[in-house]
């Protein structure tokens, strides 16, 4: 790990012991500024989020570093055990909320007998979207967990609208038109709803209409995994993890305004993952901080494997910064 990261996250320990649930902010880090905005969708989706918005925040350093930092030492780079993303109560966001748990028990909300629906499906034409799937019996669902949420812009709140929620059976993702309710959805909250229709979008399953949508209570425990010596596997795909690492090798290119970066992460940077971004502000070596849903490319139910369930590449779990308030990326200082 570089120098200026060490420091950085040195800095940022201190400041965080005394405000534990508070990310280390700055205008390198996203998650501190509520109007920054992601500006892409998911992996190799061809950016699904329709109202992108270029994150224009200046860079902190008047000078790029001299040299990357190509010979990292990930067992260095230590996780930020104090950062919880959307998870707690934070200006920055206005759908953060919750109580962050590794030991939560979700109940049977009803997700199982939409989640048992989904299944590899074409799509239309030659867009990455299939045909909108109105169910013949609605699917009940009471007392789902909302997990994670989009980001807010300054003329459109994505996180209304597109959210991920979670019972003991699994997680869904919503992707409606229109807000369901105008209170604000909050990270903890209860729901009760009925699905009437979902879509697939590059293989990923979207809940697109719902009714007799309402938020029972808020505030509740959202559960996640802290992901340590092990690697991601599909087994997590959508459930919200923690995962903390170094950015090792030169960036590719992936879909829209985003890169793909390699993660390493463990007590010898054993395990690896992808990490997709638009941010301006990453930078090989830096040692970064993931809360977020699990995402994978290509998504489990990918047009792909309507005739061939083998076919390849299979899906493989990956992380993005959909929304930059899942993101602990300490500010940058010159070497």
């Amino acid at each position: 790990m570089s120098k200026r990261n060490l420091l950085a996250l040195m800095f940022c320990s201190m400041a965080l012991a005394v405000a534990p649930l508070t990310a280390c902010g700055g205008t390198e880090d996203p998650s501190g500024d509520d109007t920054i905005e992601d500006t892409g969708g998911e992996p190799d989706a061809g950016d699904e989020d329709v109202d992108p918005v270029e994150d224009t925040n200046p860079e902190p350093d008047v000078e790029p570093d001299a040299e990357p930092d190509t010979d990292p030492n990930p067992g260095t780079c230590v996780k930020n055990s104090l950062f919880f993303g959307q998870v707690g109560d934070f200006d920055s966001d206005d759908h953060s909320g919750g109580v962050p748990s590794t030991t939560a028990e979700l109940s049977d909300a009803g997700l199982g007998a939409y989640l048992d629906l989904l299944e590899p499906t074409a799509t239309e034409g030659e867009t990455p979207a299939s045909a909108v799937i109105t169910l013949d019996t609605p699917v009940e669902v009471t007392g789902a967990i909302v997990i994670a949420t989009s980001f807010k812009s300054s003329n459109f709140d994505q996180g209304q609208v597109r959210f991920w929620v979670q019972d003991a059976n699994g997680v869904a993702k919503f992707y409606l038109d229109e807000a369901p309710i105008e209170q604000t959805i909050l990270v903890g909250d209860e729901l009760n709803f009925t699905i009437e229709s979902y879509q697939y979008y590059s293989g990923q399953a979207q809940i697109k209409t719902v009714s007799g949508f309402e938020v029972v209570s808020s505030n509740n425990d959202v559960p996640f995994v802290d992901v340590e010596n092990e690697a991601l596997s599909m087994d997590l795909y959508q459930q919200l993890v923690r995962v903390g690492g170094e950015l090792v090798g030169a960036p590719t290119e992936c879909g829209g305004s985003s890169k793909c970066y390699t993660m390493v992460y463990g007590d010898e940077g054993q395990f690896e993952v992808v990490l997709r971004s638009t941010s301006n502000f990453l930078a090989e070596g830096d040692c970064v901080t993931y809360m977020g849903p699990v995402i994978a490319h290509p998504h489990p139910y990918s047009s792909n494997f309507v005739e061939d369930p083998a076919a390849e590449p299979q899906p493989s779990p990956q992380l993005d910064t959909i929304n930059f308030g899942w993101l602990f990326d300490p500010p940058s200082f010159e070497d």
